[in-house]
C-alpha cells in the first residue's frame, strides 16, 4: 500500500497501538466509531497493521480457503456475528478496487479483495492520527453535571489543568470585584435546558425532564441527581429511570422544604444545630469519597476490559433493564445512563463483597 497516500502512525496513534494478545476496549474512541463494537474491530485492525506494515489480509469467517487456518478470521477472533462484524465495518471502512478506484482517504480503513479472494487491509493513519487527537487531547471536559454559571462541575473525567497566566490572573480579579447580578430571563433558560439535558441524560423522556425542569430549579436538580446516582451506584436502586421519576414527582416544592427546614432549626439549640450541621458534612464527605473511590475503580476496569466482558454485560443487561439494554444497541457505552450500568456491573461483578447475607 502506498504510505504516501495515507501515511504514517504519529506518536499519539502509537501509543494507542497495544501489542497484547488480549483485546483491549477504549471507550473514548467510541467518538471516532460511533458504537462499541466498532471501536473493538478498528482496534484490531490498528494492531494487525502496524505488525504487517500496513497491509494485511483477514478471512470475515470460517471457510474452504487454502490460505485460512483455523482461528484466522474477524468472526473467531472477535467472537462478532455476521451481523455484528458487516455493521461495524462498514462504520468505519471503506472498500475499493484499487486498479480503477483511487484510495479513499475519508475513511479510516481501506480494503479491497484480490482475485485469490483475499481481503486486504490497510488504516489511514493521516485520517485517524486527526480523529484521535480530537478525542484524547481537544475533548477534555466532561459535560455531565456541568450547568452554566453555576461553577459545580460533577462527573467521572477530569479537565486538565489551566495554567494562570498574567491574564488569567487579571480576569480572575475582574471578575472578583464585579457586581453580582440578579440572573436574567436567558440565563434561567439556558440554566432550565441544562436541568433537563441533565435529566434525559439519565435516559428520561424529553417531556418529562421539561416538566421537571420546569418545577425546581436547576441547583435543586442537580443536588437530587447526585443523591440518586450514589444511590445507584452503591446498589439500592435497580431501575433508575423509574426511581429518579418517583422521587421528583414525590417531592414537594422547593419552598415547602425550605420552610420545613427553618421549623426544624428553631426547634433546635444552637449547639444541636452546629452538631447536625458537621454530622451532615461528615456524612457528605464519606458519601463522595466513597463515590470517588467508585469511580476511580471501574475506571480501569473498563479500560481493562475485553469483548466477552461486554457481551457479558450485554447479557445482565438484557435481563436487568432492557429498556437501557435497547439504548446500549443503539448507542453503545456513548450513552452515558448506559456507561453508569456498566460501572455498577464491573464494580458488583468484581468488587462486591459477598456477605453470605
Amino acid at each position: 500500500m502506498n504510505s504516501n497516500v495515507l501515511g504514517y502512525p504519529s506518536e499519539l496513534t502509537q501509543a494507542v497501538i497495544d501489542d497484547k494478545s488480549l483485546i483491549v476496549y477504549r471507550p473514548r474512541l467510541n467518538q471516532i466509531t460511533g458504537s462499541v463494537l466498532s471501536t473493538i474491530l478498528l482496534q484490531q485492525i490498528i494492531y494487525w497493521a502496524h505488525k504487517s506494515q500496513n497491509h494485511f489480509y483477514k478471512f470475515m469467517r470460517p471457510c474452504n480457503h487454502e490460505l485460512y487456518k483455523p482461528g484466522d478470521s474477524w468472526e473467531e477472533e472477535l467472537g462478532f456475528t455476521r451481523r455484528e462484524l458487516d455493521g461495524s465495518l462498514k462504520s468505519i471502512a471503506r472498500k475499493f478496487n484499487p486498479k480503477r478506484d483511487p484510495v479513499p482517504t475519508d475513511a479510516l480503513v481501506v480494503f479491497y479483495t484480490d482475485i485469490r479472494r483475499l481481503t486486504w487491509y490497510s488504516v489511514n493513519w493521516n485520517r485517524l492520527n486527526a480523529a484521535i487527537e480530537e478525542a484524547f487531547i481537544r475533548n477534555v471536559q466532561n459535560e455531565h453535571y456541568v450547568m452554566d454559571n453555576t461553577g459545580i462541575t460533577y462527573g467521572t473525567k477530569r479537565a486538565l489543568p489551566i495554567k494562570e497566566t498574567e491574564t488569567t490572573t487579571k480576569i480572575k480579579q475582574q471578575t472578583t470585584l464585579a457586581p453580582t447580578l440578579e440572573p436574567s430571563s436567558e440565563q434561567a433558560d439556558r440554566e432550565e435546558a441544562s436541568a433537563a439535558a441533565l435529566l434525559e441524560k439519565f435516559g428520561l423522556p424529553h417531556d418529562k425532564a421539561s416538566q421537571i425542569a420546569d418545577k425546581f430549579s436547576p441547583a435543586f436538580i442537580q443536588k437530587k441527581m447526585k443523591e440518586i446516582e450514589i444511590k445507584f451506584l452503591a446498589g439500592s436502586v435497580k431501575n433508575l429511570q423509574g426511581y429518579i421519576i418517583t422521587v421528583f414527582d414525590k417531592t414537594p416544592s422547593e419552598e415547602s422544604l425550605f420552610e420545613q427546614e427553618r421549623r426544624e432549626q428553631r426547634d433546635l439549640t444552637a449547639k444541636q444545630r452546629k452538631e447536625a450541621e458537621i454530622i451532615a458534612k461528615k456524612k457528605e464527605q464519606q458519601e463522595e469519597r466513597r463515590h470517588q473511590e467508585f469511580v476511580s475503580i471501574t475506571d480501569k476496569l473498563m479500560a481493562e476490559a475485553n469483548v466477552v466482558e461486554l457481551r457479558w454485560f450485554a447479557d445482565w443487561l438484557k435481563t436487568e433493564c432492557p429498556g437501557v439494554y435497547s439504548m446500549y444497541r443503539d448507542k453503545g457505552l456513548k450513552s452515558y445512563i448506559v456507561e453508569t450500568y456498566y460501572r455498577r456491573y464491573l464494580y458488583n461483578k468484581y468488587y462486591q463483597i459477598d456477605t453470605g447475607d
